[in-house]
């Protein structure tokens, strides 16, 4: 009877380890057909406005427009919060959701950071192209 428990256990185990989680779909861009330069007839404003799609100046962004909760600063609250968002042809930001949260203020003020985005849009084969993107922000109060 103890190996009988046993093999169905070891059994499940495996049907468990076997499973596929599905990973959200994520326009991939071919590097070499890709580019991020303005053109001005696209961005319609002035193109030191607007930030190249490279996680460095999106956090820097993000690092200089974000503002703690007084409810995270209360509780201590850090973590890291993955949002995400797609870039239109136009470099606007649509779509922002939280993929992974850390509380509920802290997940509304990266929402709203990440729309404040000004992106130059992504360009394949010279034509501008709605890319997903994904980004965390780690929350760490100093």
């Amino acid at each position: 009877m103890k190996k009988i428990v046993t093999l169905f256990i070891i059994g499940f185990s495996w049907a468990g380890f076997s499973q596929n989680i599905p990973t959200p779909d994520v326009k991939g861009v071919d590097e070499s057909r890709a580019s991020n330069s303005a053109n001005d007839s696209i961005l319609n404003g002035n193109a030191s406005d607007y930030i190249t799609l490279t996680g460095k100046s999106i956090h820097h962004f993000v690092a200089e427009n974000y503002s703690f909760p007084d409810e995270a600063v209360e509780n201590e609250i850090s973590g890291t919060i993955s949002v995400n968002f797609v870039v239109e042809k136009d470099g606007t930001v649509q779509e922002a959701t939280i993929y992974k949260g850390v509380c509920r203020e802290c997940d509304l003020e990266a929402i709203r950071v990440v729309r404040k985005l000004r992106l130059k849009p992504i360009l394949i084969d010279g034509k501008p192209e709605r890319i997903r993107f994904r980004i965390p922000i780690r929350l760490a109060l100093e």
